[in-house]
């Protein structure tokens, strides 16, 4: 059955939900609910819809919203269903260009921590990086304001009034109560990310690679000398990171995410992570700043680990160097080489 709700409807209805980021759901009646996806003007019938979400995984992917936000992302989704391509390529051109423009001016007069490079910088990057993953123009918006509530005087209203209920939610959603203390605010944000939407895991990952990228930037500029630079220790940013990177497990198994995924992986290693050989017991060690250590025997070819810690035998490495030799003992013992997973 299709439908068009209307605002008043939607205002008045019993609940609303978002579906992965994506589909909009709202619930008019006892167990009357209906969905609009993503650029669609109709509205369909959803029938048995809690038995359909049913289950801790299915329910997992469904986000409680405001009726007001329901309503707003419903006018948003008509207004670009009545746009053909042209004018839908030009509004959304339009409004991109706006939330640079805004950007740039809440973020001015502001530099990245221990720098002279202008705040923007971040932001446009991590918007690059999201057109890089093929994010559609509001989460790439996202990107440009991320940090707008949470560093400027910007507010969600102005957001919500300026760019719409979806831009205005995934900013919300990635914005850090800067009242709580430096741990208590990541814990909350790598609570949110594992049970967030796609979209919004494509934001996290934009953000945390953007950092990651200058991180390695100015480690290679001024060596162990960049965690002077910031309130949380070097471990506690090794903590961080890394349970960031498994939070965002997901990311690896999306085409469209995989490689920056990766990508964050190998430089959270190249900060973060020392690298052995044990050349005459054929073992690789990785010992992570946390203080978690690894360890690879070419005989059992899996990592595993290393309570006893590290070989008094063993010889530093560099990642690259530690990876081929994995790859190698790997092809060795199946004729292939081995893609994919790296080390641990």
């Amino acid at each position: 059955m299709v439908k068009r709700l209307t605002r008043e409807e939607i205002l008045n209805g019993k609940d609303a939900y978002l579906y992965d980021g994506d589909t909009l759901y709202v619930e008019i009646g006892d167990d009357v609910v209906y969905g609009l996806h993503r650029d669609n003007s109709e509205w369909f019938e959803k029938g048995n819809f809690y038995d359909y979400f049913d289950c801790p995984s299915m329910w997992s992917y469904i986000l409680p919203i405001s009726k007001e936000l329901a309503a707003g992302l419903a006018e948003e989704r008509m207004q670009r269903a009545a746009l053909d391509l042209e004018e839908l390529a030009l509004f959304d051109a339009e409004r991109l260009d706006e939330a640079v423009r805004f950007a740039t001016e809440k973020h001015a007069r502001q530099f990245r921590k221990g720098t002279k490079t202008p705040y923007i910088v971040h932001p446009m990057e991590v918007m690059t990086i999201l057109s890089a993953m093929g994010a559609d123009v509001n989460l790439m918006i996202a990107g440009v304001l991320h940090d707008t509530v949470e560093d400027t005087d910007a507010t969600i209203e102005e957001i919500s009034s300026l760019f719409g209920a979806d831009v205005a939610m995934l900013v919300g959603g990635h914005s850090e109560d800067k009242s709580k203390d430096w741990i208590d605010r990541k814990r909350d944000e790598q609570h949110a990310t594992v049970g967030a939407p796609f979209r919004m895991k494509q934001l996290v990952l934009a953000d945390k690679l953007a950092n990651m990228r200058s991180l390695l930037r100015d480690h290679g500029a001024i060596g162990e000398k960049l965690w002077e630079r910031f309130n949380a220790c070097k471990g506690d940013q090794a903590w961080y990171y890394s349970r960031m990177i498994d939070v965002l497990d997901e990311m690896q198994r999306h085409e469209a995410t995989a490689e920056f995924y990766w990508e964050l992986n190998d430089g959270y290693k190249d900060l973060f992570v020392e690298f052995f050989i044990d050349e005459y017991e054929n073992v690789l060690y990785q010992v992570d700043f946390t203080g978690d250590c690894y360890k690879f025997e070419k005989a059992e070819l899996k990592w595993e680990g290393s309570p006893e810690g590290v070989s008094d035998k063993a010889l530093r490495l560099t990642r690259n160097q530690a990876e081929r030799i994995e790859d190698n003992w790997v092809e060795d013992a199946f004729g292939r080489t081995c893609f994919g997973g790296g080390m641990n």
